[in-house]
């Protein structure tokens, strides 16, 4: 995750699991109106599907929401 703001950590041991949409809006710091973050995402089509219905879900406009497409092959 980047994001414009360091994350503030109370531990030094490193983050573990998986990154939620949730977390992305948090550390932007948008508070209840995420309309003004731009959120680029790049990952495996179904998790980037998540994060796109949660984005829109919480406020986030479709314009600003940026995906890279990739494939393994």
């Amino acid at each position: 995750m980047s994001v414009l703001a360091p994350p503030v950590r109370r531990s030094r041991a490193p983050a573990r699991g998986f990154l939620a949409a949730d977390d992305v809006l948090a550390a932007a710091g948008t508070g209840d109106d995420p309309s003004g973050v731009s959120v680029f995402l790049c990952g495996p089509a179904p998790m980037v599907a998540a994060f796109v219905r949660r984005l829109r879900r919480a406020g986030v406009p479709s314009r600003q929401i940026h995906r890279e497409h990739f494939d393994w092959r």
